[in-house]
């Protein structure tokens, strides 16, 4: 099962899907959505944005609890 997290507001664009995280409600693992809606591992600067982005970090906790 995934969830994803819509762009909104200041988020940073990270790719150019329009919903361009998606996060395993099992594991917390978080995957970058492409295009072409291919999934791939994020790289260490989008994993810096994303730990600095408080909706990524709540629906990391969430789904990890």
């Amino acid at each position: 099962m995934i969830n994803a997290i819509e762009p909104v507001g200041d988020t940073p664009k990270l790719g150019t899907a329009p919903m361009n995280i998606t996060l395993c409600v099992c594991c917390g693992h978080l995957m970058m959505i492409e295009h072409d809606l291919t999934l791939r591992e994020p790289t260490t600067d989008e994993l810096r944005k994303l730990a600095k982005h408080p909706g990524v970090v709540a629906e990391m906790r969430s789904s990890i609890n």
